[in-house]
């Protein structure tokens, strides 16, 4: 059996793989427009499983990070990689 369970209107969905976790909480990486990474602590609402729901922390225009690395810090630079369309 199946329910469908509405999610919650303007909710933000990310990837599970871009949750990290540190001695601040659950965080997600993100990048601002300079192109510097910026942590943000995010609270999880619903774990959908590949992806969860964000109750606070982020909001639908944030640029997150898919799969962090461990070493990744708050102002890091990053260089946005076009996507593959291929």
């Amino acid at each position: 059996m199946h329910f469908a369970i509405p999610g919650a209107q303007g909710a933000v969905h990310v990837p599970a793989t871009a949750l990290m976790f540190r001695d601040q909480g659950m965080m997600v990486a993100t990048v601002d427009p300079n192109n510097r990474v910026r942590l943000k602590v995010v609270t999880i609402r619903r774990d959908l499983g590949a992806s969860v729901e964000v109750g606070s922390g982020v909001s639908p225009a944030d640029r997150v990070i898919d799969n962090p690395p461990d070493a990744i810090r708050e102002g890091d630079l990053v260089k946005i990689q076009a996507k593959d369309n291929s």
